[in-house]
């Protein structure tokens, strides 16, 4: 979450993210990771049955809704999301897909404390 405040009257905006996601990313992230081992045809690792949902945002939108709050001074409570959520084998699969590449995907025996969680 992140909140903005502006002028005397410290009008407040927050912006509710879901997984942001772009430029600069840590290679600990799901899809840093899926890319990373994708484009080397390395197995990509899934916990529980890969159901687990998440909704992407691109830290670039991000930016410009921070920059528009700040030029037009809004003030509210604002999600900032994506269109869909994607599954993690879905994302997993897509990948693959896109990149070419010749990864399978390899479940790990442990659960996903957020799987079904939407």
């Amino acid at each position: 979450m992140v909140g903005i405040a502006s002028g005397k009257n410290l009008a407040g905006t927050i912006l509710r993210l879901t997984s942001p996601v772009g430029p600069g990313m840590p290679d600990n992230k799901i899809l840093s990771a899926f890319v990373r081992r994708s484009m080397a045809d390395l197995p990509l690792q899934l916990i529980g049955r890969g159901t687990r949902k998440q909704n992407y945002v691109d830290v670039r939108d991000v930016a410009e809704v921070i920059w528009s709050c700040l030029q037009r001074r809004f003030s509210g409570i604002f999600n900032i999301a994506g269109r869909t959520c994607i599954s993690n084998i879905e994302l997993a699969e897509k990948c693959i897909r896109i990149l070419r590449s010749t990864s399978e995907m390899q479940f790990i025996d442990r659960k996903d404390p957020e799987e079904g969680i939407v």
